[in-house]
């Protein structure tokens, strides 16, 4: 080592994200002491700085040479796939406009039941069943009437044969077609807000040694950029980009502490 240099601790400055967090500061609408909102789980989140610059070559001594270099363009973008899916979530990952606490949601279904293992009854799915319940016979396209052809109890799901012999006791399968009651549920219009911005800040720990990583930005676009991804076996994941905007003429800042 020459002499006058430090020493770099390596082994502290080493860093392993033991646990990443994203928080998103929603300005879309003026709404006074907005609070920062942790975007819960993540799988990966990447930070990529990009900068264009506008070059002057000098031809003065007959070579051509860089002689300044201005930078012309700055910005700062992170993708990021969440695995928190809540309606906020879900409303950044699908343009979704502003929330409708409407309390209950009527909210049609159909399915073909089998018989359950106990036999001569039916379990939906969906509950509590709200109204317009109608029940058919496998392969058949005339409805039961309900009582006389089947029962139904609204808070279980569980249908059953009715008054009359022979209706729904000798069927393995039927169809349902019926209205759940989905209660405190939160409706959004898709694609009812195209410009989420707000301030964003990740942090990032490390597991080796106490250090701490924020960065902060403090205004951004938040937009989806790919698919949402609904795997059958596995997390259901929604990727944004988060693009950073110029407020009083700052992107953001960047902090780095270690605690020894």
């Amino acid at each position: 080592m020459v002499a006058g240099f430090p020493t770099p601790n390596l082994s502290r400055n080493t860093s392993i994200a033991h646990g990443v967090k994203l928080f998103f500061k929603d300005e879309t609408v003026a709404v006074a002491n907005q609070k920062w909102r942790d975007l819960g789980d993540l799988s990966d989140l990447t930070c990529t700085p990009a900068a264009e610059f506008l070059e002057h070559f000098s031809v003065h001594d007959g070579k051509n040479a860089l002689a300044k270099r201005i930078m012309n363009s700055r910005s700062l973008t992170i993708d990021a796939t969440l695995n928190e899916i809540n309606g906020d979530n879900l409303r950044l990952a699908l343009y979704g406009g502003a929330p409708d606490d409407t309390g209950t949601i009527n909210y049609p279904f159909s399915e073909v039941l089998s018989e359950d293992a106990a036999g001569d009854t039916f379990t939906l799915s969906n509950i509590p069943v709200a109204s317009s319940v109608v029940v058919y016979l496998e392969g058949d396209e005339t409805a039961l009437t309900a009582v006389t052809g089947y029962a139904i109890n609204e808070s279980t799901g569980v249908i059953s044969a009715g008054s009359t012999a022979a209706t729904i006791e000798d069927a393995t399968k039927i169809r349902v077609d019926y209205t759940v009651a989905l209660t405190a549920a939160t409706k959004t219009e898709l694609f009812g807000e195209t410009n989420y911005h707000g301030g964003v800040q990740f942090h990032i720990l490390n597991n080796e040694g106490g250090v701490l990583q924020i960065m902060e930005l403090d205004d951004a676009l938040v937009t989806p950029s790919g698919p949402m991804n609904i795997p059958v076996d596995g997390l259901q994941s929604l990727p944004i980009t988060i693009t950073s905007l110029v407020k009083n003429g700052l992107i953001g800042r960047s902090y780095f502490k270690t605690d020894v």
